[in-house]
């Protein structure tokens, strides 16, 4: 296969799986907008009264002064909130809201749901902005002002899935659900839990319970029978346990079953190889489905041999005659897992870097191949890829994030990305690169520029 359509079959499959919480989750949650509390715009907000003016005079006169005083910065905050909020100043939003609480810790309702949804918005900002755990403050918060039908849980349940926490987000939903029992999204996202924790059983039900309740949706329709092939194939796998992995794989598969140990064996030795080049020691064990062409096919695009969207899928095929390819995608996938492991989210440059760095890649053909015209922008390259269609843009993003991530590794050591994450833990992707490598992200992004200008 040619560098370029490998390249393609990794943007394809990656970037519809792990940039969110899984592939499916994600790409309905983008076309159910109304249905994300973090992305509700503020014509959808409910007003109160501006005119403070007549609110004091039709009080009561046996009501305390200072109550009516109270009345009146209530809708002022309030009001000062939505209009900061309509100018995408989320932070300044969400502050007045916690001023007005202060105040009033039990607000009429409609201040309560409005409060609740500019939590989500300064959620998703802090999201963005790669504070995940200040992120997951708000959210909290914003559960705590209004359940708002189970809007803030599923964005919470939906956060703590990216950053791997997976039995902490099934708990919000399964609660989320004993409220809002109609709530489809929630539905739906209870079956990709279930899915991925192997219970096929109810990832079906709840997927059949959210076509009942949203029988037009298509995407509800669509990952259902997908889920329901994905039983079936799977009745007849075998549960296997190593040191990091649970793995499955097709006991009625004489191949399969003649090279489990060796499959194994190769999955322990090359989790040993990446958590080293990654400085990693994951905890948390990472599912591996060992699959045969045919119950691959429906799962992930025809012409791709593996993917990660929560569980690493490898195609065991003509083994050990494919070793050295099957070998390259299972260090691909696993970088994925366990970058994904350590509950952090890191901006796609990093994780398609990474990935591709060490299944190993030649970066010096790469360059060569790819870099040698206008390169791609950083801002795009941080953000989702899922949305683009250029082929050309797809391969020098995934050129140029190979390239950058191994400049960033011959420049500083090969222990950088390790002390990265690690000041993640802690910071923002800013202010991490600042504290490992001594310099802005955008320095370190013009220094690799200027390597590849003088090296053509």
């Amino acid at each position: 296969m040619s560098v370029s359509v490998k390249l393609l079959m990794r943007a394809a499959v990656f970037l519809a799986v792990v940039a969110g919480t899984y592939w499916f989750v994600e790409s309905d949650a983008a076309d159910e907008s109304r249905e994300n509390l973090g992305q509700r715009g503020v014509a959808e907000f409910v007003r109160v009264d501006n005119d403070v003016s007549d609110n004091i005079s039709h009080l009561s006169d046996t009501v305390d002064v200072d109550t009516a005083i109270d009345d009146a910065k209530i809708i002022e905050l309030h009001n000062q909130s939505l209009a900061a909020l309509g100018e995408e100043r989320y932070q300044d939003a969400y502050q007045m809201m916690q001023q007005l609480y202060q105040l009033r810790p039990t607000p009429d309702h409609s201040v309560a749901v409005n409060a609740s949804r500019v939590a989500g918005h300064w959620a998703n900002e802090l999201h963005n902005l790669y504070e995940h755990d200040e992120a997951r403050k708000v959210w909290r918060q914003a559960i705590e002002w209004h359940h708002d039908s189970g809007h803030p849980q599923l964005s919470l349940a939906r956060l703590l899935l990216r950053t791997a926490e997976v039995d902490a987000a099934r708990k919000i939903v399964e609660s989320a659900l004993l409220e809002f029992p109609q709530n489809a999204q929630l539905l739906v996202l209870r079956g990709e839990i279930a899915s991925l924790l192997g219970d096929c059983e109810l990832a079906v039900e709840m997927m059949l319970a959210a076509t009942v309740v949203e029988p037009n949706n298509p995407r509800f329709v669509r990952r259902l029978a997908q889920l329901k092939v994905e039983a079936e194939a799977f009745e007849n796998y075998l549960p296997l346990s190593t040191a990091h992995f649970e793995s499955s794989f097709d006991a009625q598969n004489r191949s399969m079953v003649r090279n489990i140990d060796d499959l194994q064996q190769d999955l322990e030795r090359a989790w040993s190889d990446i958590s080293g080049l990654l400085g990693i020691q994951n905890d948390r064990r990472i599912v591996v489905l060992w699959l045969d062409a045919a119950d691959y096919k429906g799962q992930a695009p025809d012409w791709s041999s593996g993917i990660y969207d929560g569980r690493i899928r490898i195609v065991v095929d003509d083994y050990p005659e494919r070793r050295p390819q099957m070998l390259s995608t299972l260090k691909h996938e696993l970088t994925h897992a366990l970058l994904h492991s350590t509950g952090i989210q890191f901006p796609t440059f990093i994780q398609e870097g990474l990935a591709q760095l060490y299944e190993p890649r030649n970066v010096d053909s790469i360059r060569e191949g790819y870099l040698r015209d206008e390169l791609p922008s950083l801002i795009d390259l941080q953000g989702s890829w899922t949305a683009w269609t250029d082929t050309v843009q797809v391969r020098k993003a995934y050129a140029y994030s190979l390239s950058l991530c191994d400049f960033v590794r011959d420049r500083y050591g090969d222990d950088s990305f390790g002390l990265l994450f690690e000041n993640m833990r802690s910071s923002g992707l800013r202010e991490a690169w600042q504290a490992t490598f001594g310099n802005t992200l955008q320095d370190s992004d013009e220094l690799h520029r200027q390597f590849l200008t003088h090296s053509k």
